[in-house]
C-alpha cells in the first residue's frame, strides 16, 4: 500500500465524522437555495452530491466543501422565468444545459490554469457583489417567510421596497399565518444559535434544527388528530421515487441572448465564489496546505456538468460548509466526499420525512445568511478601509441589485481602474506598468528574501507580484520593499497581508517596508497607499504605518525619542565620506537616544548620485552615533573574497596579525594607519569578529553605521540598536 492511501486510511475516522455533519447542514441549504432559484428542491441536494463525490475524489483542495452557492439564485431564477417565457418547467429543463455550458467553460479554466483571473477583479467590487447576494436573498426570501406567495416584483430592489407590503398582508390575514409563525421562531432559532454556547444546542448545526423543529411541527398535528395549517402549496415538494425523478436538459435556447446571459452570469458567481472560499479555507487547513486552485475549478467544472444532466444545479466551493469541516476535525477531501454519502442516503430513506417542510422554514435559512452577507458591520469595515474602496463597494451594490452581477462587477472595476489614473496620473504610465514586470525578487547574503515593486502596484497587475510570492519558500524570511511603488491599492495590501500571515504559519517571515512616506485613507492596514509630497507632514499616529507604529513601540520600550515626519537637517550625514558624491533628498523616520557622553540616531534616509538621465535613487535605514572624543577617520566595510586575490586585493587594506579572523572579515581603510591601530584595542577586534558584518564609516567624532542598501525591517533594526550601543561601550 503506497503512502498516499495510508494516510487516507488514517484519516478516515475524523473525516468520516465531519462529512456526516456537513451533510446535517448541507441538506436544509441544497434544499431551500433550489426553491429559491425555482427549481425542484432535490437540485440542490443532486448539486451537493455530484460536488461530494466528484470534487471529493479528483478536485484540488483539501478541507472545502461543494454543493449549491449562494450567490446564483436570484440569477438562475431569472433565466427560469426568462428561458420558460412564464413556464417554470420548460425553464427548468432549458436552465439546466446552461449548467452544462457553464460548467464546460469552468473546466477549461482549470486545464488552461486560469485559477489567477480572480486576482484581476478588485477587492472591494467582489465584497460588493457579496453583499448585494445578501441583499437580493434577504428581499426574496423575506416574503416567503412571512407566508406570502412572494413580491410581485422581479427585481431585488423592488422586491425589498414590497417586504412592508407584505407584512401589511400578514397582519390583514393575507397570508399564512401558521406559515409566517414557524418562519420567524426559524429565523429565531438560527439567531439563537450563533449567539448562545450551550454545548449540547450547538452540537447540532442551526440549518438542521430549523428541519428538526420544522418537521417536529407537523407531527405535532398528526398527534393531536388536527389537519396541518399550511396549505401544500408552502411546503417542500420531493419525488416519491428519487430515482425516476431526474430531469434532463433541453438545449433548445442554446443561441438565445438570455442563455448566453445566464451562462456566463452563473460562471462568472461560480468562479468567484468558489476562489474566495478556497483561498478562505486555506487559511482554516490545521495543516496549512495550498489548494490547487486550478485543479479544483477542472473538478468544480465536471461535478457542475454531471449535476446539470440529472437536474441538478452547479457545484460551488462554499465556505460556511467548509468552515463546518473544518471545525469537526476533517483532514482530507474524502469529508466532502462522506457528506455526499449521508445526503444520498437521506434523500432516499427521508424523503417522506423532508416533504414535511414548509417553504417558510428553509426561507428563515436564507434571510439570515442573506443578512450575514450583507450585515451593517460588513458595509462599516470597508468604510473604514477608505473612501475609495467604500465608493467601489457601494457601487458595485447598487449597480448589481439594479440591473445584474456582470454588469455590477464590470461597474466596481472601471471605478476602480478610474482610481488607479487619478492616483499613477498618466495613462501611459498606468499601461506601462501592466504591461510590463514591475518586480524585482532576489536572494541576500543572509538568505533574506527581497521582493521590491516598482511604479505602482494594484489588481490590474497584481498577477506579476502574486507570481514572485508563489515562488517564496513558505519558511523563508521575506522583505516586500514597496518604496519604489508610487500607489498600492486595496487588493495587493489585502492579498500581501494574507501571504504574510500565511508566511509565519509555516515558520517564515515576511515584513513591509517602504511605504512610510505614502498617504492612505484610512489607517487601516488594507487601505491603499499613495506617494505623498513630503512638503506634507505626516499626521498622528492614526496615520501611522504597521512599521512606524513598531518604531514607536521600540522607542517607547529604550526610552528613546520618535520623530516620523521629514526633518530639514541631513542631522550630520553630509560629513560622512559615504555622502561625499551622494546628494541626501529626505530623512524621516528618526529614532534618537540620548545616552550621555554619546547621542545614537537612527533613520530612514532617501539620496541619489548622478543627475538627469544617469541619476539612480537609493533608499537605506543608517544609524549614527556621536561621542565626545575625536577618532581617527576610517571605513570598515565586509572584505569579499576578490578582495584576498592580489590581482584584485586593495593594498589599503590595514591587517591584524594578531586577529586573522578579523583581517579575513573585514576590509579596513584608514588615512592615518598608525592612530586607527591604536584605536582598534584587542577588545574591539573581538567584537568585530564575533558580530554581524556592518559597513562602518568614522570621521572626527562621529560614526556611520548601514549593513544594506534598502529600508532595515524591524528585526535588523532591533539588531542595528543592540550592535551600536554594544559597539559604544567597546569603545569607552
Amino acid at each position: 500500500m503506497n503512502e498516499k492511501w495510508k494516510n487516507r486510511l488514517a484519516t478516515w475516522r475524523s473525516d468520516f465524522i465531519a462529512g456526516f455533519v456537513v451533510s446535517l447542514v448541507a441538506l436544509p441549504l441544497g434544499l431551500a437555495l433550489a426553491s429559491a432559484s425555482g427549481l425542484p428542491p432535490i437540485a440542490g441536494v443532486i448539486s451537493a452530491i455530484c460536488g461530494g463525490v466528484i470534487v471529493g475524489i479528483i478536485g484540488g483542495s483539501f478541507v472545502t466543501i461543494t454543493g449549491p452557492g449562494y450567490g446564483y439564485s436570484f440569477i438562475i431564477l431569472t433565466a427560469v422565468n426568462t428561458l420558460g417565457n412564464g413556464d417554470m418547467q420548460q425553464g427548468y429543463l432549458l436552465v439546466l444545459s446552461a449548467f452544462i455550458v457553464s460548467g464546460a467553460i469552468l473546466t477549461l479554466f482549470g486545464l488552461f490554469k486560469l485559477g489567477n483571473l480572480g486576482n484581476f477583479f478588485p477587492s472591494s467590487a467582489v465584497q460588493g457583489v457579496l453583499a448585494a447576494i445578501g441583499i437580493i436573498l434577504l428581499s426574496k426570501q423575506f416574503h416567503y417567510m412571512i407566508g406570502t406567495h412572494g413580491a410581485d416584483s422581479k427585481t431585488a430592489l423592488g422586491q425589498l421596497i414590497e417586504i412592508p407590503s407584505s407584512m401589511g398582508k400578514l397582519f390583514a390575514g393575507e397570508a399564512q399565518v401558521e406559515s409566517a409563525i414557524l418562519g420567524v421562531a426559524c429565523l429565531g432559532i438560527i439567531i439563537l444559535h450563533s449567539q448562545v454556547s450551550w454545548r449540547w444546542f450547538r452540537l447540532i448545526p442551526g440549518p438542521m434544527w430549523v428541519i428538526i423543529v420544522s418537521i417536529a411541527f407537523y407531527y405535532s398535528f398528526s398527534l393531536l388528530n388536527m389537519p396541518f395549517p399550511i396549505e401544500p402549496e408552502y411546503m417542500v415538494k420531493l419525488p416519491e421515487d428519487v430515482t425516476k425523478s431526474f430531469s434532463f436538459p433541453d438545449f433548445s435556447a442554446f443561441q438565445s441572448e438570455g442563455f448566453v446571459t445566464a451562462v456566463l452570469s452563473i460562471t462568472l458567481i461560480v468562479y468567484l465564489e468558489s476562489l474566495l472560499s478556497i483561498r478562505a479555507v486555506d487559511k482554516l487547513d490545521p495543516l496549512k496546505r495550498r489548494s490547487n486552485i486550478n485543479k479544483d475549478l477542472r473538478a468544480l467544472g465536471l461535478a457542475s456538468i454531471a449535476s446539470g444532466f440529472i437536474g441538478g444545479m452547479p457545484s460551488v466551493t462554499v465556505i460556511s460548509r467548509s468552515s463546518v469541516n473544518v471545525n469537526n476535525g476533517a483532514k482530507s477531501r474524502a469529508a466532502n466526499f462522506f457528506q455526499a454519502v449521508f445526503l444520498i442516503i437521506f434523500v432516499i430513506f427521508l424523503s417522506k420525512q423532508l416533504q414535511t417542510i414548509p417553504l417558510a422554514a428553509l426561507a428563515a435559512i436564507l434571510v439570515y445568511t442573506g443578512y450575514k452577507l450583507a450585515a451593517p458591520k460588513v458595509i462599516a469595515k470597508i468604510f473604514k478601509i477608505g473612501y475609495e474602496e467604500f465608493a467601489v463597494f457601494m457601487l458595485t451594490l447598487l449597480v448589481t441589485i439594479s440591473s445584474s452581477i456582470l454588469i455590477g462587477i464590470l461597474a466596481g472595476v472601471i471605478l476602480a481602474f478610474v482610481f488607479n489614473i487619478l492616483h499613477v496620473k498618466s495613462i501611459r504610465t498606468l499601461i506601462n506598468y501592466t504591461i510590463r514586470p514591475n518586480t524585482l525578487l532576489y536572494q541576500e547574503k543572509d538568505r533574506k528574501y527581497y521582493l521590491g515593486v516598482k511604479g505602482f502596484s494594484s489588481f490590474l497587475n497584481y498577477l506579476g507580484l502574486k507570481k514572485q510570492l508563489d515562488n517564496l519558500p513558505r519558511n523563508a524570511e521575506v522583505v516586500v520593499d514597496l518604496s519604489l511603488a508610487k500607489y498600492v491599492d486595496n487588493s495587493v495590501m489585502e492579498h500581501i497581508h494574507h501571504y504574510s500571515e500565511d508566511q509565519e504559519s509555516k515558520g517564515g517571515k515576511m515584513e513591509v517596508v517602504g511605504l512610510d512616506v505614502h498617504g492612505a485613507g484610512s489607517s487601516h492596514p488594507f487601505a491603499s497607499r499613495s506617494m505623498v509630497k513630503f512638503t506634507r507632514m505626516i499626521g498622528p499616529s492614526s496615520t501611522l504605518t504597521a512599521r512606524q507604529k513598531e518604531f514607536r513601540s521600540i522607542a517607547k520600550e529604550l526610552g528613546w525619542k520618535f520623530h516620523a515626519p521629514k526633518m530639514r537637517d541631513r542631522l550630520g550625514l553630509r560629513k560622512f565620506r559615504y555622502f561625499r558624491f551622494r546628494k541626501i533628498d529626505k530623512v524621516y523616520n528618526v529614532f534618537t537616544g540620548e545616552h550621555s557622553p554619546f547621542l545614537i540616531r537612527l533613520m530612514d534616509t532617501e539620496y541619489h548620485q548622478g543627475e538627469f538621465i544617469a541619476q539612480e535613487n537609493f533608499k537605506m535605514t543608517v544609524l549614527t552615533i556621536k561621542l565626545n572624543k575625536q577618532l581617527p577617520s576610517f571605513t570598515l566595510e565586509k572584505e569579499w573574497i576578490f578582495d584576498r586575490l592580489p590581482v584584485f586585493g586593495d593594498f589599503e587594506d590595514i591587517d591584524f596579525a594578531t586577529h586573522p579572523r578579523f583581517s579575513n572579515k573585514y576590509k579596513l581603510k584608514a588615512t592615518d594607519e598608525k592612530k586607527v591601530r591604536e584605536f582598534f584595542s584587542p577588545e574591539l577586534l573581538e567584537f568585530f569578529e564575533n558580530n554581524d558584518t556592518y559597513h562602518i564609516e568614522a570621521h572626527s567624532n562621529g560614526i556611520l553605521i548601514f549593513e544594506k542598501e534598502r529600508f532595515a525591517t524591524i528585526s535588523e533594526i532591533k539588531k542595528l540598536i543592540q550592535f551600536s550601543t554594544e559597539l559604544v561601550g567597546r569603545i569607552k
